[in-house]
């Protein structure tokens, strides 16, 4: 083959045909590279693209061969061949171009049907967001609410007052943070006027509420609109019907919910809004809401408020029936000690020639008298009135004083059997065991008209199995028994669940006062103790007092002793006492003993001759409650001129009363208390004690 020599525009052809089969043989490598990634392509878009760059690397293959074949075709100066390639080459340059611009403008399509698709899968995920946010902000709502409603319910089942509870309840109100509220607010209740709304609480700048405030009447300003129809009211500024606004206020809104219950007004919720907030349905169940909670704790309390003063009224009208009960008793008891006293003062006074006679008479009045102050010890014991302190005991020595003291007061008809067989230590009250013997033996005699058997034990038990004494919550452990039993009438089931009340009683009126059994009850449960009643109908009654046995210790004996000669003394004594029999009996019994005594009617003029000459004074006996100065400010104005100066309290109240009745009152201030009535025997000796005390 013949190869023909190039001219220099064949040679500039030919650079330019090498050069773009050069560019061509690129782009063949970059259109491979395309559709490997066009795999990645999805579905039909990739169906699509597959065919077109198929065609386009076929195209451009072709291209780089008819360049080859054009560069070939100048060679070897085949121009008419060559031509005739360019053209086509040129022609599939056109359908390549046309195919490249219809690839690009397939590919914006689907590019453009993407981004939309994007942009639409972006507004579906943001309305889930939003969807979810809103779902999540009501949950929270619901959850304050609901955490509201529940503080408010317990504060019914606390001892809080309606005004603590109403109060409570606004603050609770104004920390949601969600609300657009100005953390102010009030609440108003319906209280004793009808239709009339009463301020009970009020927060924030609502402290400072208007005087009309203080009481507003239904129908009048936003909170009287919303109590009269029972709907809530809102407002977003101040408007003509907010009737209760100072001047210079600023603009504010409202809403005003009423508390409502069973159709009735309980009264109204009023909390601020910032100007021209709108109504909010969120808001609006929120307040609703608590509003109808909060109807249910009034409800509640004003029920048991309710309850508890019909329980008043009836425990009043109850009282009033025990103490005519009672004082028909103490009269009763107290009449037949009086006339004793009345027959034997009178037989001494006939037989003041016979000093025998009159010995015994006055020993009867002195028996008489410690009657009626064992009566008033009892009542005062039953009232909680009296001080006594527990000490080891041994109570069969108790129980063997107090039969001695009943021999002579229970009708022979009854005989008295004893079996005692314990002497074990119980911490106990002297008076009050003596007590607890006396009501019941004499609780047995009464059931024992016709006459009868009464049987006293005592005796140690263990106490194992609590089941063996039901219905008295018995622990286990070491007991000493009291058992006091009777042959009487006995009880049915009906008495047996009231005998231990107080004023309780099956005497006729005026036979006695109700509280020997319930006082039996108070002692043994303050002892620690328990009492177990058993009882059949025609064959008697058994009670059984359970004592914890105390284990080793130091007995004190019971038993007074009897005092030796009381003896004599020289010194100065000052004597306080409104109570002119009382103050001259002490008087004279001083004077019998050789003191020299001073007495006042009152606080006043002894505390006048007190100052004026304190040294002349050795002792004071003062009584505390007196008319003028009272027997604690007294002492206190002597102690503050003689700090060791000795006083002595003699008073009708026990000192657990004047303690709680009298603040100013100092037991370090006096050297004994005591309660009248006082033994005179043993005040003198107490007397003489202090004096002997004394350094000489």
């Amino acid at each position: 083959m013949k190869v023909y020599p190039m001219d220099h525009v064949n040679l500039v052809s030919s650079v330019i045909i090498c050069f773009g089969a050069a560019v061509m043989a690129v782009n063949i490598t970059r259109l491979y590279g395309v559709m490997q990634r066009l795999k990645s392509i999805p579905g039909d878009l990739y169906d699509s693209l597959k065919v077109r760059m198929i065609t386009n690397y076929t195209m451009v293959v072709l291209f780089f061969v008819g360049y080859l074949v054009v560069l070939a075709a100048l060679s070897f100066g085949r121009m008419a061949a060559g031509n005739f390639i360019v053209s086509i080459i040129f022609l599939f340059g056109a359908v390549f171009v046309l195919l490249g611009i219809n690839l690009q403008n397939r590919m914006i399509q689907s590019i453009d049907i993407m981004y939309r698709d994007i942009l639409e899968t972006n507004r579906k995920l943001n309305r889930q967001i939003t969807a979810q946010q809103e779902i999540r902000q009501d949950l929270s709502k619901s959850y304050d609410t609901q955490t509201v409603i529940n503080k408010i319910l317990k504060m019914g089942l606390s001892e809080s007052t309606v005004s603590e509870i109403v109060s409570d309840c606004l603050d609770l109100i104004l920390t949601i943070p969600w609300l657009a509220f100005r953390a102010r607010g009030s609440v108003f209740l319906v209280e004793n006027e009808p239709e009339v709304l009463v301020l009970k609480a009020s927060k924030g700048g609502d402290n400072n509420l208007p005087d009309q405030c203080a009481t507003v009447k239904f129908g009048q300003c936003l909170c009287g609109i919303a109590a009269k129809s029972g709907k809530l009211v809102h407002a977003g500024h101040i408007d003509n019907r907010h009737n209760a606004v100072d001047r210079g206020i600023p603009d504010h809104g409202h809403y005003c919910t009423p508390i409502t219950a069973r159709g009735r007004i309980l009264g109204v919720i009023n909390i601020h809004l910032r100007a021209g907030h709108e109504k909010n349905p969120i808001e609006v169940d929120f307040l609703t809401s608590v509003a109808n909670t909060l109807a249910i704790v009034l409800m509640q309390k004003y029920e048991e408020q309710r309850n508890r003063e019909m329980n008043h009224r009836a425990l009043q009208s109850q009282k009033m029936e025990a103490m005519g009960t009672l004082a028909g008793g103490i009269a009763h008891d107290f009449n037949n000690i009086l006339s004793g006293i009345f027959a034997y003062v009178s037989l001494a006074q006939r037989n003041l020639d016979k000093p025998d006679k009159v010995e015994n008479h006055i020993s009867q009045i002195h028996s008489g008298a410690r009657r009626a102050a064992d009566l008033v010890q009892q009542i005062l014991t039953f009232s909680r009135q009296t001080d006594h302190a527990k000490t080891p005991l041994r109570l069969h020595l108790i129980i063997k004083e107090a039969v001695k003291f009943l021999r002579s007061s229970i009708p022979s008809s009854i005989s008295i059997r004893e079996n005692i067989r314990s002497d074990a230590l119980v911490l106990a009250d002297a008076t009050h065991i003596h007590q607890i013997v006396i009501n019941l033996c004499t609780n047995a005699s009464h059931a024992m008209a016709d006459g009868g058997t009464l049987h006293i034990s005592l005796e140690e038990v263990t106490i194992a199995d609590v089941k063996s004494i039901p219905d008295i919550g018995i622990r286990p452990g070491e007991y000493v028994r009291l058992e006091v039993a009777d042959t009487g009438c006995g009880m049915g089931q009906d008495l047996l669940d009231r005998i231990f009340e107080p004023y309780f009683t099956t005497k006729e009126s005026g036979e006695g006062t109700g509280l020997g059994l319930a006082l039996v009850a108070g002692i043994t449960k303050d002892h620690g103790g328990y009492v177990k009643v058993y009882s059949e109908v025609g064959k008697g009654s058994s009670f059984h007092v359970y004592f914890p046995v105390l284990g080793d210790a130091v007995a004190e004996d019971p038993v007074e002793n009897e005092t030796g000669e009381i003896q004599r003394g020289k010194e100065h004594i000052l004597v306080v006492d409104d109570d002119d029999g009382i103050r001259t009996s002490t008087r004279e019994i001083l004077k019998d003993y050789g003191y020299e005594v001073t007495d006042f009617s009152n606080g006043s003029d002894a505390l006048a001759l007190f100052k004026k000459n304190s040294t002349a004074f050795d002792m004071m006996i003062t009584d505390i409650t007196m008319p003028g100065i009272t027997g604690d400010k007294l002492i206190n104005e002597v102690v503050d001129i003689r700090r060791d100066f000795p006083i002595i309290v003699c008073s009708g109240y026990s000192r657990a009363h004047t303690l709680a009745a009298m603040p100013s009152f100092s037991e370090e201030k006096v050297l004994k208390y005591f309660q009248k009535p006082v033994d005179t025997n043993a005040l003198l000796v107490f007397v003489r004690e202090c004096f002997s005390r004394q350094p000489h």
